[in-house]
């Protein structure tokens, strides 16, 4: 949706409407299932609730596999990026910059700017005192003080996800390492020893997801299996609405200290 622009008139004459942009944006819209079985007679063996506890997990999966297709769509966005990159460690001047170069480009700054990075990184980033301190954020702000998943700083949320994408070379994705899957030890050491992470920000106007079926799990018997099956789908697809409200931001976290 394109933008408007404040006008002037004389008295008594006419405003001219303005007609804004209106551009399709296409998002691939993608299903996704978790299907577990219970024994019916396993239910009366144990003292918790295994349908929930298999509906509860079935939702965790989907909500992931969901978060690794916003991912994709920021990776493959073709953002300009902003981080400090390769050979170069973070700094609190990178991500100023990264919010400067926003604000330059129009973004709104009103709250719902976001950026997402990946647990080491954003580690990093709480040993900076005017991130994490009270004499520059104020006591509201402060970490230990409850369980904090998201943080509110310079008009951001800054957020955490442990999907976020690594690489070994700056350029070469790796494969997230998924339970269940036969490479999942390969895949864990290569992740966990990869040293260059590719974070993003985006304006909230500025990313959609495109919902056709909201997550729903069923619960049925099934007669000639004595037990219950568990079925938990879910469609939806997520697009960049406006590049100009999306970065990159890739860290090396084995750079060297910046000038």
């Amino acid at each position: 949706f394109g933008t408007f622009v404040a006008t002037t008139k004389a008295r008594n004459a006419y405003l001219t409407p303005q007609d804004p942009d209106h551009d399709e944006v296409l998002a691939h819209i993608s299903d996704r299932y978790v299907a577990s079985v219970i024994d019916d007679l396993d239910l009366l063996k144990t003292n918790v609730d295994e349908r929930a506890a298999h509906a509860g997990g079935h939702m965790y999966a989907i909500r992931r596999a969901q978060d690794d297709m916003i991912t994709d769509t920021l990776w493959n966005s073709g953002a300009v990026d902003l981080g400090p990159g390769d050979g170069v460690s973070l700094s609190v001047d990178h991500m100023l910059a990264l919010l400067q170069d926003m604000d330059e480009d129009e973004v709104p700054n009103d709250g719902q700017r976001f950026v997402c990075v990946s647990s080491p990184v954003f580690n990093q980033m709480i040993r900076f005192p005017e991130f994490s301190e009270a004499e520059y954020i104020g006591t509201d702000g402060i970490f230990g003080k409850q369980a904090v998943t998201a943080k509110q700083w310079m008009g951001a949320t800054w957020l955490t996800y442990h999907g976020t994408p690594r690489s070994a070379d700056g350029a070469t994705r790796l494969a997230r390492p998924l339970k269940k899957q036969p490479s999942y030890a390969a895949d864990k050491a290569a992740w966990k020893s990869a040293k260059i992470h590719h974070c993003f920000a985006w304006h909230r106007n500025d990313l959609g997801w495109a919902e056709q079926a909201a997550p729903s799990t069923s619960v049925a018997l099934e007669n000639l299996m004595a037990g219950h099956s568990i079925v938990t789908k879910a469609a939806g697809g997520s697009a960049v609405l406006d590049l100009d409200g999306v970065r990159a931001f890739t860290v090396d976290l084995n750079g060297a200290a910046a000038n």
